[in-house]
């Protein structure tokens, strides 16, 4: 399974691209892919809100070729890899310290 999951994410173009992946879902919501890996499996995930709220997960690429994330609070959302486009913004980076 371990392999698989490598795979896929090695396929994906999402993978390939910067250290953050960001899709803006609303005027106030954000979600945040990062490339660090998760405890639980995957990669680290984040919705951030506008007052600066955040609740995180992790991500994986599904055979579908869908981003999937686990959200800690049990949840789960599947995104297109074509909504997320690579950017620097530091504000993300401080996140993961």
């Amino acid at each position: 399974m371990k392999k698989l999951l490598i795979g896929l994410l090695l396929a994906s173009p999402l993978v390939l691209a910067g250290e953050f992946q960001v899709y803006q879902l609303s005027d106030s919501v954000r979600i945040v892919l990062a490339k660090s890996f998760c405890v639980e499996g995957g990669f680290r995930a984040a919705a951030q809100n506008i007052n600066n709220t955040f609740t995180q997960g992790c991500w994986s690429v599904t055979k579908q070729n869908m981003i999937h994330i686990q959200w800690k609070d049990g949840d789960f959302s599947e995104f297109s890899p074509d909504s997320f486009t690579e950017t620097p913004d530091i504000e993300m980076k401080r996140m993961y310290k």
